[in-house]
């Protein structure tokens, strides 16, 4: 399994990626609620004050917006991310339909082939620059 980060800022524009490929999860919730992690770590180390997350599994996006403990398998996993996040100075989570999160989802499955972790700091990964030029062009019109 791999995990795909895409950051973007107000306009849409990349402003960094990450892959991560990841091992032992035993279910793809578990891969989801690893995302929001990673996705919340990724912010943290930029520095982005205001955070705006989409995920497409509801069950991690009802996780993460739910103050009380979570007793599931994955739930430490959110209990971390929503520590990260509540050191922004706001932020939010949405659920999105799958076609909404191509461009992770894309850098996720490319991330698995991928040897080691990868970010990428003000470019666009060279394996999602199509996905995310079409999402720009359908934005424009």
């Amino acid at each position: 399994m791999g995990i795909g980060i895409v950051v973007r800022d107000h306009s849409g524009f990349v402003i960094a990626a990450q892959g991560k490929r990841t091992t032992g999860l035993p279910e793809p919730v578990h891969a989801e609620a690893m995302g929001a992690l990673v996705a919340a770590e990724l912010s943290r180390d930029l520095g982005l004050p205001d955070v705006i997350m989409e995920g497409d599994s509801l069950q991690v996006v009802q996780s993460l917006r739910n103050m009380s403990p979570n007793w599931s398998p994955y739930g430490k996993i959110i209990k971390d991310a929503r520590g990260i996040l509540y050191t922004r100075r706001s932020w939010m989570v949405s659920h999105v339909k799958r076609e909404a999160n191509s461009a992770a989802h894309h850098l996720a499955k490319n991330a698995f082939t991928m040897s080691l972790d990868r970010v990428w700091m003000e470019e666009c990964p060279q394996c999602i620059v199509s996905i995310v030029s079409l999402e720009h062009i359908a934005l424009d019109v």
